[in-house]
């Protein structure tokens, strides 16, 4: 499981549905949006899109900071997506489009979660790495 986890193509699909997702939030009605979502879309959008940069590059010189960037961006947008569900969309009995919202919203939460647990996994695996190299034996 934990190869499956640190492989390159699971770390490249992880950094294109960090792209997929914040543009799929633009299917949300203006009504149901706040203000955040005008700020966060473009700044998980770059994080995903150096994510890719940093995978795919030759050299991993800087592949650590990129992931951590990626991390710190990417936990502010599910804040910001669950600032969005509590301002506007736990409001069930108004109508049946913030029942559906919510409905959609819980469950990509919860996929960024489980992509940010696998990244984390890199992180740490790519920090134990970089460590294991500086200390003499």
């Amino acid at each position: 499981m934990c190869s499956v986890q640190n492989s390159k193509k699971v770390q490249v699909t992880i950094a294109i549905l960090g792209i997929i997702i914040p543009l799929a939030t633009m299917g949300i009605p203006f009504k149901y949006q706040t203000s955040v979502f005008a700020i966060l879309r473009p700044i998980e959008l770059v994080a995903s899109g150096l994510l890719i940069f940093g995978l795919l590059k030759q050299r991993s010189v800087h592949k650590k900071e990129i992931i951590l960037t990626w991390l710190i961006c990417s936990s502010v947008f599910i804040a910001g997506i669950l600032y969005n569900f509590l301002q506007y969309t736990w409001l069930f009995y108004k109508d049946e489009i913030s029942a559906i919202i919510s409905g959609i919203l819980l469950p990509v939460v919860a996929l960024m979660c489980g992509m940010m647990y696998v990244m984390y996994n890199a992180y740490v695996k790519l920090i134990d790495d970089s460590d294991e190299k500086l200390l003499p034996a």
